[in-house]
This record gives structure tokens, sequence and C-alpha cells, in this order.
């Protein structure tokens, strides 16, 4: 069983591709799909996800690294999408959800989630006043690390 990453915003430009300062990536391994992180608008994961043939309504659930603009701004393309999905977040105020059809489940253990994946113990950022947890995805063949902005180092 391998893992597949597609890449839906980077803060790069591709060709045929919306770029913002963000970041989001649709990991895919034994025979679910999440996505990490939403980027910064939903215009650009709508736009991109298009142009790359993604559909978000068939994601198992999504994980919030941690909570800045550039990696939440598109929750509302994914809850239009799939509304209801359970989104996994790191302890926060997680103010960008009020009024979104998500549900909320809060990691400050880490540990498995489901299937393949793993969060990490989040890890306390002081001067952003802010934890951040990164996702494991171990196959047995392979382990693979996705993380948003590795704030603590």
């Amino acid at each position: 069983m391998a893992v597949r990453l597609t890449v839906l915003n980077d803060n790069r430009g591709a060709p045929g591709l919306l770029n913002e300062w963000g970041w989001s990536v649709l990991v895919e391994a034994g025979g679910m799909s999440v996505l990490f992180d939403a980027d910064s608008k939903p215009e650009v994961l709508r736009h991109n996800t298009r142009e790359l043939g993604v559909d978000l309504s068939r994601v198992s659930f999504a994980v919030l690294s941690h909570e800045h603009w550039d990696h939440y701004g598109g929750m509302p393309f994914l809850a239009e999408q799939k509304p209801g999905v359970t989104v996994h977040v790191p302890p926060g105020l997680h103010l960008w959800a009020k009024g979104l059809e998500v549900e909320l489940r809060y990691n400050s253990e880490g540990g498995k989630i489901e299937g393949p994946f793993s969060l990490t113990r989040p890890f306390l950022v002081r001067a952003l006043a802010l934890a951040e947890h990164a996702m494991l995805v171990a196959t047995g063949r392979e382990t693979v690390l996705v993380v948003g902005c590795s704030h603590p180092g």
C-alpha cells in the first residue's frame, strides 16, 4: 500500500493552478483520503481541486495543523463539498469554524486517528500562542510525515 500526495497549493504556482500564500495537500493511503490543511482562500481550493480532478466530497476527514489563516482559509469550501466533515484540530479557539458545518475533534495527545493515519502530540509554540501538530501515515512499507509550517522547528 503506497502513500499518494497531491499538493493543492504550496506558495508556488503551477501551470493552470492558482497560487496564494498557503498550504494544502490531499493524502491518500489505505483506501482513505485526508485533506491536510486547507490553504488560504476557498476560491483557490475550489479552482485547484477542479483543475487537479480532486473531489473533496470523498475525503474521509481533514486535519488542521495549526490555526493560521493560510492553513484554514479554504475550510468553507471543504464544508460546502462535504457537510459535517470531521476536522482533527490541535487545542485552540478555532474561531474560523463558527458557522461552518464541520465537526471539530480536538487532539491534545496525538496518536492513531483512523486507518494508517496518526497525529503527533501537538507542539506548543509559545511565541505564536498556538499549538501545531503533524500527521504520520504508516502503511507498513513506508512512513510519511506531513507537516504544516513546523513552527516548533
